[in-house]
């Protein structure tokens, strides 16, 4: 049997509006599945078409990444979005991965640290994560936290740390004030940068805060990190004091709300 006839049997039948002239087309596809193209392109049968040409001849369709997802969106992360925030998580906060999880090897740090973000009521939980998502893909991630939760947040880590470790007086240095809410971390995919995803996140953070009755919002930057610092006081945050964490000098940058 020849592939027009095979596949003429067992079609699945969808009416779509096309996007140039609002007319409606039925076009016909093998599954429900997300088509994967980049724009919106039907070519209607000319009028007159038999109903086996009608099944079988070729036609052009090309639609978004994924059918089922707006392009953008920023979105509560939830615990099986680890396997894509996490490499971005790590990105974001470096060398104090290890510090987070007592360990100086980069693979068992990662381990660690996805398995925490899948736990709740901890640092790195999804509960504190929002993720930006592109065609239903994570691309960015922020942690953000109360300020007063710092120490209760970083508990189970640290104990975690100290038995990896084998130091049993093992000790993550609390980063936040207990007077604002904490952006701990913040990445966008290096294919996705220079698009403000990261000024979106940023924006959403501040307007979960607000909701949380919190008055400011602040951050870390390491003082070495020329690039980073305007880019926050472009957003408003201004420096008022530096603050050293694990033998690294910061920038501590507050922005009122």
């Amino acid at each position: 049997m020849g592939d027009d006839q095979t596949y003429a049997r067992g079609v699945r039948q969808r009416t779509l509006t096309g996007a140039a002239d609002e007319q409606r087309h039925t076009v016909y596809v093998r599954s429900p599945r997300p088509l994967r193209s980049s724009s919106l392109v039907l070519r209607p049968y000319p009028r007159g078409a038999g109903r086996r040409s009608f099944a079988t001849e070729p036609f052009t369709l090309a639609l978004p990444n994924r059918l089922f997802y707006d392009r953008r969106m920023i979105r509560q992360a939830v615990a099986s979005d680890a396997v894509r925030a996490v490499p971005l998580i790590l990105q974001a906060i470096g060398h104090i991965a290890f510090l987070l999880t007592g360990t100086t090897d980069s693979e068992e740090a990662a381990s660690v640290l996805n398995d925490f973000f899948g736990q709740e009521d901890n640092r790195i939980s999804y509960q504190n994560a929002l993720v930006l998502e592109e065609e239903g893909e994570v691309v960015g991630v922020a942690i953000f936290y109360d300020g007063t939760k710092a120490r209760e947040l970083d508990a189970p880590l640290e104990r975690a740390a100290a038995k990896k470790s084998g130091d049993s007086n093992y000790s993550i240095p609390t980063e936040p004030e207990a007077s604002e809410f904490y952006l701990d971390a913040l990445c966008v995919s290096p294919r996705c940068q220079r698009k403000g995803y990261g000024r979106q996140l940023i924006e959403a953070g501040c307007d979960r805060a607000r909701k949380l009755g919190h008055h400011r919002i602040a951050l870390l930057i390491e003082v070495d990190n020329a690039a980073a610092k305007p880019l926050y006081e472009r957003l408003r945050f201004c420096t008022d004091y530096t603050k050293r964490i694990a033998g690294q000098e910061y920038f501590h940058m507050v922005r009122s709300l």
